[in-house]
């Protein structure tokens, strides 16, 4: 305030020097109550009958010392820490303060330099998003462990468990009656020939013929090819495989 009164937007002007002073001391004891346009004019302008409905000079000098402070603050007060304003409808002073780069003139003394929160604001900010991230890599490392315990815990139970109960004839009723101990199993492949030569024959061969392969020699000779015919059931014969369970 008293730079602002010393400043050559003001000094040429006394009754808008006493003006701010009067409203910012009244503003700074704690006394906003007291600053109204009645109390202007009777105190400062020496009119006790004040009355706003016929007498402007209130609002007036108001109005020119908003100007002023503009002016004050785009021109020799532009780098001041705080900046005072006096909002229209109203004369109680406010004080804000302005964000500034950190950036230190030389011929500026140190005391002088304004300090705003916005950096230490957002260093909060980013050590709170820091810790956040932490916590999460955290968190998901210790699942990820967990989940790596469980697996090589589970691994020698599953091998244990396929060791006790290995696969074999005897694990399905379906099969242990095929493959049950005790007696052979026999497993005959298909043979297209056998039927084919059945056909062509019109004769029958039973199980044990073509198990021991005696139906070859004992086939009726056929007019035209009967060595061929013998020779093509004897390549195409195939031996019944016999399997024996253990």
């Amino acid at each position: 305030m008293e730079r602002i009164v010393a400043s050559p937007s003001f000094v040429k002007s006394d009754r808008l020097c006493s003006f701010l002073t009067y409203i910012c001391e009244l503003s700074l004891t704690g006394r906003d109550d007291e600053i109204n346009e009645i109390n202007i004019g009777a105190r400062l302008f020496g009119r006790p009958d004040y009355d706003p409905s016929i007498d402007g000079i209130v609002r007036s000098h108001a109005s020119r010392m908003r100007q002023r402070l503009e002016q004050y603050f785009s021109q020799e007060g532009a780098e001041e820490p705080i900046r005072l304003t006096i909002p229209k409808g109203a004369y109680i002073p406010v004080f804000e303060l302005r964000p500034y780069t950190l950036v230190a003139p030389e011929d500026v003394p140190l005391e002088r330099l304004p300090i705003s929160p916005e950096p230490v604001a957002a260093s909060q900010e980013a050590r709170t998003q820091d810790a956040g991230s932490r916590w999460t890599i955290r968190i998901l490392a210790a699942a990820l462990g967990l989940a790596c315990l469980v697996i090589l815990y589970m691994l020698p139970l599953a091998h244990r468990a396929a060791a006790a109960s290995p696969l074999g004839p005897d694990s399905h009723p379906f099969w242990r009656s095929f493959f049950g101990p005790g007696h052979q199993t026999m497993v005959v492949c298909s043979d297209t020939s056998l039927a084919t030569l059945q056909d062509v024959t019109g004769q029958k061969v039973g199980l044990s013929d073509y198990l021991n392969a005696n139906y070859v020699c004992t086939l009726p000779r056929l007019k035209g090819q009967p060595r061929r015919l013998q020779e093509i059931s004897a390549a195409d014969d195939i031996r019944p495989l016999r399997m024996s369970a253990s």
